[in-house]
This record gives structure tokens, C-alpha cells and sequence, in this order.
């Protein structure tokens, strides 16, 4: 089958870096794909697989560049006549749904976050099939969007475990030890991503814990008003911002934290997906706290494979950063839990064979 693929740009990212793995996967499995978006520094990895790129620039949302996009997504569709167009955020969502006149092609969306914008966003529950990559989006695909339950599908997200089963992780210290303790947080330096309140976290902490260090690895908009932050609580000393790719620094991690300001709720069913910073992490063998939504301020509760904390709780994120580091051996045990979960469920072949199975429900149904 053809399959085009659409996101707003190619830029580091979570559904980028999706996207990108879809489209070598579905290529491997010798399927035609194409990829339309905005540039980013993915470009030269799919110009590399061989895969068709087409420069449609969605990272500005103004009615001019809709129009202009919508054009030439029109006349990409008219040429290739692609039979799956899988709009993997909103803007390109809507451009789709303008655009699929133009092919036989049937349209899926994927839903990858919570989104606050309900007229908005509402297009992500238009799909013939909307794709969620937890059991949680689910219920808000369904709830908040208006999708139609029959027609959304659960697809983890899955990912190359490779790089993470050869990490090396560090023994979490004892408290009498003295030894340095790092917290790693990965990911695009984002209002969203959370990244203050562990700063604000690891404050609370230092007078115990002087010993505790932060690593932020990433780039993006919020970076010098973290630098500032930390400066502004004396951590300058404590936090190192760095750039580069997770794999590369997991080794020196004591513990991963995300703390999303966008959590979802305790799945009824199924894993809970820590976002892939997480998901790495526990792959790797590392303790990750993160958030989940229905959380009270203050408070932390073990889970199956992560502790929790509500978004936005300094507090509880701080006490469940020391149970991590003064109870090693039940830390060890759950990293390990999660290791086994992460496995079974976050695959990359998983997700591309249960992304394909989405599509041939149309193509069979057609």
C-alpha cells in the first residue's frame, strides 16, 4: 500500500522521531510511504532510507499558510493518490481533511497528547480510525473529541531497544555513601515537559541531598528560563544542560524523572506510558518517576514499573525522588518490573505491525 505520513515538521520530537520509525518501518516491509511536513533535522535520515520527502511548510498556524498548504498537499495527493493519509498532529489533520477529495485515500489521525482546545482539536476524532498510543487517550479520543468508539484503536508507541539494553546503568547509591546522585530529565525544553518543578524539587532536596545533581538534556524555548530558574534557587552549580541523545548520558542516571504537565490518568488496562523519555529509561533498567493524573499535591504512590506525582508538585516529586534514592533495593526491583513491561509492550515491530493492521481495516473494508 501507499501511505502517506503528515506532522507539522521533522524537527527532533516524539511523534517525529514516530514518524520517522513508522515510515522505515512500513518500508521495510515494502510498502510505498511518503512523508510531507515542514523541514527539521530528520530530512537527511529519510533522504538516506530512500524515503519520499515533500517539503510542505505547518509549523506556522495562520490562515495564510494554511491556504498555501492546503494547495500543495491538494496536488500531492492528486499526483500520488496515496491510499492511507495519516495526519499524525492537528494542522496537518486539518489540511487533510480539506485535502482527501483530491485521492480515494482514507484518512487516520493519531493522538499522541491531552490538548485543552476542544473546537480545535476536535478534527483528531474525525479519522476512520483515530489511532491512541494509551488507554487513557482513549477514554479522552472518546470523551473530549467526540470520536466514535468503534473506530479508535490502541497502538503503543514503540521504539528501537538496541541502544538501551546496551546501557549501563548505575547502582542506585545509599544515602551514607555519599555518593553523587543524578537526576536525569530528557526531552525538548518545553513549558510542558514539566522541567521547573523538578528544578524547584531538587531545591527542597539539596539541604538533605547535597550530593544531588541534575542533567536536562534537550533544547528549546525554556532553556534560559531555566538556566535562570536554577541560578535564582543556587543550583547553578547542580544542573547541567546538555544536548544530544538519551542513549548517550543513561548510564550516568541514578533515576529518570517526567514530570509532564499533561499526565494522564491510571490506565484501566493496559501499561502506562511514561512518554518515551520514560519508556527508554525503564528499558534501560533505571527508575523513572513521573506524573499521573487524580493525584493528590504532595503525595507519591508506587506503581507497577513507575513512581507517580501530580503535575505541577514540587513537594511530591521531591519525596518520591528520596524514596527512590533511600530505598535502593525496592527501586531495583520496580526498574526491573518496568524493564519486563517496556519490553512486551513498546516494540517498534509492534507498533508498525498494529499501525498496519489499522490500515488494512479500511483497505479490507473498502
Amino acid at each position: 500500500m501507499k501511505i502517506a505520513l503528515l506532522v507539522p515538521a521533522m524537527d527532533l520530537g516524539g511523534v517525529e522521531q514516530g514518524t520517522f520509525d513508522l515510515a522505515c518501518g512500513f518500508q521495510k516491509l515494502g510498502h510505498q510511504v511518503l512523508v510531507i511536513s515542514g523541514p527539521g533535522r530528520f530530512i537527511p535520515l529519510l533522504h538516506q532510507k530512500g524515503i519520499r520527502w515533500y517539503p510542505v511548510p505547518m509549523e506556522r498556524k495562520n490562515p495564510f499558510n494554511f491556504c498555501r498548504a492546503l494547495r500543495k498537499i491538494k496536488r500531492i495527493f492528486s499526483e500520488e493518490k496515496p491510499d492511507i493519509i495519516h495526519s499524525r498532529s492537528r494542522f496537518p489533520a486539518w489540511l487533510a481533511n480539506f485535502a482527501v477529495g483530491s485521492c480515494a485515500g482514507h484518512l487516520i489521525t493519531s493522538i499522541h497528547g491531552f490538548h485543552h482546545s476542544r473546537r480545535y482539536s476536535r478534527i483528531m476524532g474525525r479519522g476512520e480510525r483515530v489511532i491512541v498510543i494509551s488507554e487513557g487517550l482513549k477514554e479522552y479520543a472518546v470523551g473530549f473529541l467526540g470520536a466514535d468508539k468503534e473506530k479508535v484503536r490502541v497502538v503503543y508507541n514503540g521504539f528501537d531497544f538496541a541502544p538501551f539494553l546496551k546501557t549501563t546503568t548505575r547502582k542506585n547509591p545509599l544515602v551514607q555513601n555519599k555518593e553523587e546522585i543524578t537526576v536525569g530529565a530528557v526531552g525538548r525544553l518545553t513549558a510542558v515537559q514539566g522541567f521547573r518543578y523538578l528544578l524547584k524539587a531538587i531545591a527542597l532536596l539539596s539541604p538533605d541531598f547535597p550530593e544531588l545533581k541534575v542533567v536536562l538534556v534537550g533544547s528549546g524555548p525554556e532553556e534560559t528560563v531555566l538556566k535562570n530558574l536554577a541560578a535564582d534557587l543556587d543550583l547553578k552549580s547542580k544542573v547541567s544542560f546538555l544536548k544530544g541523545k538519551a542513549a548517550d548520558y543513561l548510564s550516568s542516571f541514578n533515576l529518570m524523572a517526567v514530570p509532564n504537565l499533561n499526565p494522564e490518568p491510571k490506565p484501566e488496562g493496559g501499561p502506562f506510558w511514561s512518554r518515551r523519555t520514560g519508556a527508554e529509561a525503564q528499558v534501560a533498567g533505571i527508575p523513572v518517576v513521573t506524573t499521573m493524573a487524580g493525584l493528590a499535591v504532595g503525595a507519591f504512590e508506587i506503581g507497577e514499573a513507575n513512581i507517580f506525582t501530580a503535575a505541577r508538585d514540587p513537594l511530591g516529586l521531591s519525596r518520591a525522588i528520596k524514596y527512590i534514592i533511600t530505598h535502593p533495593a525496592e527501586s531495583r526491583e520496580l526498574a526491573e518490573k518496568a524493564k519486563k513491561i517496556a519490553l512486551e509492550h513498546f516494540s517498534l515491530d509492534r507498533m508498525v505491525t498494529r499501525t498496519l493492521s489499522v490500515y488494512q481495516e479500511l483497505l479490507t473494508d473498502s
